[in-house]
């Protein structure tokens, strides 16, 4: 059973549906609901860079999974200049460090003053256990599904 993926795709359109493609193999390792969450969520992220990045034309969008026991983390990542999450209105400072890791939906503190634009970021918000984004030779945006109670009939 293949545990990890990692596949290279052109920053263009159609590597969307290559990326979702790419997940199939994982369906009997994590189960059918958590696979809609992470087509979901990958879909918006190559989205994103395909989108937003500001690449040459032969740019590549790299998918990366990998499958634990407890977790799964999908990390995509671009040679665009990135992003920095910021914070709400409470904080218009913008977050400046090197690697910002969103939100630990296991943290129990209210993250409500976290903005980022497009739905993209926002559905990650929402559906992710944890999240970031790091920045170094490429940008990597991540997120992490814990296989907890809402996945647990695929634990194994």
């Amino acid at each position: 059973m293949n545990d990890e993926i990692s596949v290279s795709l052109p920053a263009e359109p159609r590597a969307l549906r290559e990326a979702r493609r790419a997940l199939d193999p994982l369906e009997e390792r994590v189960g059918a609901p958590m696979l809609e969450d992470m087509r979901l969520l990958v879909t918006e992220l190559v989205t994103n860079s395909v989108r937003h990045a500001d690449t040459c034309e032969e740019a590549r969008v790299e998918l990366n999974v990998r499958v634990a026991r407890n977790v799964v983390r999908v990390e995509v990542s671009d040679e665009g200049s990135g992003f920095r999450p910021e914070r709400r209105a409470a904080d218009r400072r913008s977050v400046q460090s090197r690697d910002y890791a969103g939100p630990d939906r296991r943290s129990g503190r209210d993250d409500a003053d976290l903005r980022v634009g497009g739905w993209g970021l926002y559905l990650v918000e929402s559906l992710a256990t944890r999240w970031g984004v790091r920045r170094g030779d490429r940008v990597r945006v991540w997120f992490e599904l814990d296989r907890t109670a809402r996945y647990s009939p695929a634990l194994t």
